[in-house]
């Protein structure tokens, strides 16, 4: 938690503000105990922090003076407090969490730990090279290079072992989704979920698939 956030809820002129009417509510109750011989230097400092803290207090006087000051103390503290508190809560709510950007620049830069499971489609396009090191975009050639220093005996992982290796910071795990979801699904919790972030290595596209009419892969085409 930032501890901006402690101080943030208020402007440094409310803060002003509450400082000065605290001296204000003090030296006004000081007066009232005062001038009525009641305990005025425990009272006083004790109704106070009980007023903003909203914890209960003790508070027996016959002065009129003197409730409708413990009153207003109270009404004081308790605008105060609800405030203070929605402002934390909609602080807390509203701060985004701290995620990586779809960019493989983002995972090279975070110096993170990678790993893969061996699919059939993952020797094709890292190690053959059919797709992502032969393509010309910067961003790929940037971590190819990052994933070709890593040990050949240090890439690949089970999935069982890859998804449960995310679970602590710093590490970075490719397989298929239909494999790494439904147990991402079962060992995570919600929190968790929510804290992940894909990373493409390739952009989704729209691929367009054409057959000639009334052939016998056109209903295949369709469906696939």
């Amino acid at each position: 938690m930032n501890m901006n956030v402690i101080f943030r809820p208020f402007a440094r002129n409310v803060w002003y503000m509450f400082l000065l009417l605290t001296i204000i509510i003090v030296s006004t109750l000081w007066i009232i105990f005062k001038l009525g011989k009641d305990d005025a230097d425990t009272n006083t400092v004790l109704i106070i922090i009980a007023a903003v803290s909203q914890q209960g207090f003790p508070f027996n006087s016959n002065q009129i003076a003197s409730r409708l000051a413990f009153l207003q103390t109270m009404i004081f503290g308790l605008l105060l407090y609800n405030c203070y508190a929605g402002a934390i809560v909609s602080a807390r709510l509203n701060t985004p969490l701290n995620k990586m950007n779809d960019s493989l620049y983002s995972i090279v830069n975070s110096k993170m730990k990678l790993g893969a499971s061996r699919e059939k489609y993952l020797n094709v396009l890292m190690n053959v090279g059919f797709i992502i090191l032969h393509s010309t975009l910067a961003e790929i050639q940037y971590f190819k290079r990052y994933w070709q220093a890593i040990p050949e005996k240090e890439k690949y992982y089970s999935v069982e072992d890859g998804i449960k290796a995310i679970m602590k910071p710093g590490f970075a795990y490719h397989t298929e989704p239909l494999k790494a979801y439904p147990l991402i699904e079962r060992i995570f919790d919600n929190q968790m979920i929510c804290r992940l972030t894909e990373v493409h290595w390739l952009r989704p596209s729209v691929l367009g698939v054409w057959s000639s009419r009334r052939n016998q892969f056109q209903e295949i085409a369709k469906i696939g």
